[in-house]
């Protein structure tokens, strides 16, 4: 289904904000202690300076996609296949008798 595609997909992108940020901070932080001016230069020079840092950010993300899907797919993870658990979860006689005094409850409430 497209809509589970989806769902996965801004999951992931939203979980790894974070981690971007904070990546890009690390590579500022290197930048700046190489010597590089984001603040000061003409316009093709604050270009080339940010270009240096997207280049490494960029590897960044991609080894961290590999690693995702690396892992993943060792998990058995496709998108539209049945779930599995080791132990199947079933209602008892405790849970059937639980979910009718919910109903007797919730139905002799209407009529008090």
């Amino acid at each position: 289904m497209p809509v589970d595609d989806f769902a996965l997909m801004t999951l992931i992108a939203l979980r790894f904000i974070p981690t971007l940020i904070e990546e890009v901070e690390q590579l500022l932080k290197a930048q700046i202690s190489r010597g590089a001016d984001y603040a000061h230069g003409t316009l093709r020079e604050r270009t080339q300076s940010l270009i240096a840092l997207f280049v490494p950010l960029l590897q960044g993300v991609f080894r961290r996609a590999s690693d995702l899907a690396t892992a993943l797919e060792s998990r058995g993870y496709e998108i539209g296949s049945h779930q599995t658990r080791l132990h199947e979860k079933r209602l008892g006689a405790i849970d059937y008798s639980v979910l009718a005094l919910v109903v007797i409850i919730t139905v002799g409430s209407f009529f008090v």
